[in-house]
């Protein structure tokens, strides 16, 4: 892995490479296998081959991340509750951040644990440039992302999430080309993730009200644990578990 920073201040570039302890170099070696590149666009991914895929960024500002806001997402209508218009809502899986965009669009405040430091300097880059945005800086400031890992971060005692969400990555959901490019690109990256049975446990423990975990369509519950409700989708279901 290594950082490459073009038009962009060498004060901020340095900054982020230290961080991430990663070499900050102009010209990427042919021995890395992956390429961070920082430009005045934001900081992307991309696998360091001849034939790899446009680079990955994380952007709320445009494309499909701008055109859910304001659709009805399964996620709001899994995470709603009755009688609780102003939910806290802890997207303990955070990932590339769009269930929690798509949240924060709906109105809810969203707090984001992503555990993987690379994941979590993508995510911060597409929120820094969403909140800067007229359109969308109203709902970047609904949301706040912790570089956290859900076993071992716990919230003030007085600001407890009502909903817990979870998504382990593994497996991939869709068969699209697209995510297929992007899941292979964060699965290079990424450690395997922590026990299933535990993160159930621990976002049990932290909600106050339920827990939603958002599966393929056919796959086993989390942790082999029968859920109380479920919404289906045509490849997405959200199993919903009581606090």
């Amino acid at each position: 892995m290594v950082l490459v920073a073009k038009g962009v201040d060498g004060a901020r570039a340095k900054a982020l490479a230290s961080r991430l302890s990663v070499p900050l170099c102009g010209t990427p070696p042919a021995e890395a296998a992956f390429v961070l590149r920082l430009t005045d666009d934001g900081l992307s991914i991309q696998a360091n081959a001849p034939s790899a895929p446009a680079p990955l960024r994380v952007d709320f500002t445009s494309g499909r991340a701008a055109w859910r806001r304001g659709q009805g997402e399964m996620i709001v209508k899994a995470v709603n509750c009755k009688g609780r218009p102003a939910l806290h809502v802890l997207d303990a899986t955070a990932g590339l951040g769009r269930d929690a965009f798509a949240l924060a669009s709906h109105g809810f405040r969203v707090t984001l644990l992503e555990r993987d430091p690379i994941v979590h300097a993508l995510l911060e880059d597409g929120l820094t440039r969403a909140r800067e945005a007229e359109a969308t800086a109203e709902v970047g400031a609904r949301m706040t992302l912790h570089h956290a890992d859900l076993l071992s971060w716990s919230p003030p005692e007085d600001d407890r999430p009502q909903v817990v969400c979870l998504d382990p990555m593994f497996p991939p959901r869709r068969k699209s080309a697209r995510v297929k490019k992007e899941m292979a690109l964060l699965q290079g990256l990424l450690s395997e993730p922590d026990d299933e049975a535990e993160l159930l446990a621990r976002a049990l423990e932290l909600a106050t009200v339920k827990v939603i975990v958002k599966r393929p369509l056919k796959a086993q519950p989390l942790a082999g644990r029968k859920p109380a409700g479920r919404i289906m989708g045509r490849s997405t279901r959200f199993d919903i578990y009581p606090a």
